[in-house]
């Protein structure tokens, strides 16, 4: 039987290992001769600020218009303006409360987005360090630092995307008995089934939350839903990926 852990890569020793997400390890130095310049930069920025809010506004409207139609994110963000204005003069205000509703799902959509990305690209990156593993990659410090990284921001991205979604659609199951584990088998090198899966229930919830939230097809129902459901894949997702960050001794 394989031995669990790093400890099977022990003896592969490659020429080199090319890293394509130098992304991650990239940091920006910082010059105080050049603060100057900066300060400069940063007055320019405020000069056309108003012309870049107004730009990025209307970018965001195209992109929400049919968001802003979903009858659950409404019916959601509805009830919480009748709880927190509730006997106010905004509470009898139709045109404030359709404001609000807009507004509050506008957001919910930038940081659904946000978190969306972050698990796309995090995704990608691990896959790419499992492919590096396999053409007889070294496990170096480099490769455990993108690894632990990677494993960490598919893990909380997934996490944090359950959170912000589960509340809303509490109707759906939001976890279930999965117990993620290491597969012990011969044809089971770096990590590839458990990769294949985490990727494989990372990319299932990304393309249900994107159809649902930004392509909503009115026709769409919570039946539909509860058949794929994305907080499961989620909660699956982050399982797993919490189970290969500790794979690293």
């Amino acid at each position: 039987m394989a031995s669990t852990g790093w400890n099977r890569f022990a003896n592969v020793v490659p020429p080199r290992l090319v890293y394509h997400s130098p992304r991650v390890l990239h940091t920006t130095p910082t010059n105080h001769t050049r603060r100057p310049n900066r300060l400069i930069l940063g007055f320019m920025l405020v000069l056309l600020y108003p012309s870049s809010v107004y730009s990025a506004g209307s970018q965001e409207q195209k992109v929400s218009v049919s968001a802003l139609q979903n009858p659950i994110l409404r019916s959601y963000f509805r009830h919480r303006f009748l709880a927190a204005y509730h006997g106010s003069k905004f509470h009898r205000s139709s045109t404030f409360a359709q404001g609000f509703v807009d507004r509050q799902i506008e957001g919910l959509l930038a940081r659904v987005e946000q978190k969306l990305t972050t698990l796309e690209e995090s995704l990608v990156d691990l896959e790419g360090l499992q492919e590096h593993l396999v053409e007889g990659g070294e496990v170096n410090k480099k490769f455990r630092i993108l690894w632990k990284q990677s494993t960490r921001q598919i893990s909380q991205s997934s996490a944090s995307l359950h959170g912000i979604l589960s509340p809303i659609f509490f109707k759906l199951r939001a976890r279930d008995a999965f117990t993620p584990r290491i597969i012990q088998a011969p044809g089971n090198a770096f990590y590839r089934f458990e990769i294949r899966y985490l990727r494989n229930q990372g990319d299932v919830a990304t393309r249900n939350i994107r159809s649902y939230l930004f392509n909503h097809d009115s026709t769409v129902h919570l039946t539909h839903l509860r058949s794929t459901n994305m907080l499961i894949s989620l909660h699956h997702t982050h399982q797993m990926a919490r189970v290969l960050h500790k794979e690293l001794s």
